[in-house]
C-alpha cells in the first residue's frame, strides 16, 4: 500500500515538463543576453587604455580644478563600469555554454525518467524493498531534487543579476 501511493505521487512527466520549460527559459534569456552584450560591444566604447590615458595625467596632478576632480571622478566610474561589462560578457559566455549543454542535460533527464515512467516495474521493485530502504531511497531523491532545485535558483540569479547589468 505504501509503495502504491510512493509510485503515485511521483508525476515524472510533469517534473519532466518543468525541466523542459526551465531549459527553454535559460536559452531564451541567454540568447536576450547575448544580444545586448553584442549592443554593448559597439565602437562607441572607449577602451580601458584610452580612459586609463586620460585619467594618468589627471592623478599626477597636485592641484586640480572642480573640473578636473569631476573628470577625474567620471574616468573611475568609467573604468568601473567597463569592468562590469566585462563580467557581464564573462556571465554571458558561461550561459551560452549552458545554452548549449541543455539540449544535451534534457535529453540525460528525459532517459533517466523514462525507466520511471513504466509504474508497474517501479511499484514490483519498490514493493520488495523495507521500509527503512524506502525511507533510505526517499531521502536520496529528495536531496537530489534539493539539489536540482538549487542549481535551478543559482541560475534563476545569474539571469537577474545579468538583467540589471548595465
Amino acid at each position: 500500500m505504501y509503495c502504491k501511493s510512493l509510485s503515485r505521487g511521483l508525476d515524472f512527466p510533469r517534473i519532466l515538463s518543468i525541466v523542459s520549460r526551465c531549459v527553454a527559459l535559460l536559452v531564451l534569456f541567454s540568447i536576450g543576453f547575448s544580444t545586448a552584450a553584442q549592443a554593448a560591444t559597439s565602437n562607441d566604447i572607449p577602451t580601458r587604455s584610452e580612459i586609463q590615458g586620460r585619467l594618468d595625467p589627471l592623478g599626477k596632478q597636485k592641484n586640480l580644478t572642480e573640473a578636473d576632480k569631476l573628470t577625474q571622478q567620471d574616468l573611475t566610474h568609467t573604468l568601473e563600469y567597463l569592468d562590469a561589462i566585462d563580467r557581464v560578457r564573462q556571465e554571458t559566455a558561461q550561459l551560452k555554454q549552458q545554452a548549449t549543454q541543455a539540449p544535451a542535460k534534457l535529453r540525460q533527464a528525459a532517459d533517466d525518467l523514462a525507466p520511471l515512467s513504466n509504474n508497474d516495474v517501479a511499484t514490483a521493485s519498490l514493493e520488495a524493498l523495507s521500509l527503512r530502504q524506502l525511507e533510505t531511497r526517499l531521502n536520496e531523491s529528495l536531496d537530489n531534487l534539493q539539489s536540482a532545485q538549487e542549481n535551478l535558483s543559482t541560475y534563476n540569479s545569474q539571469l537577474i543579476s545579468l538583467q540589471t547589468q548595465p
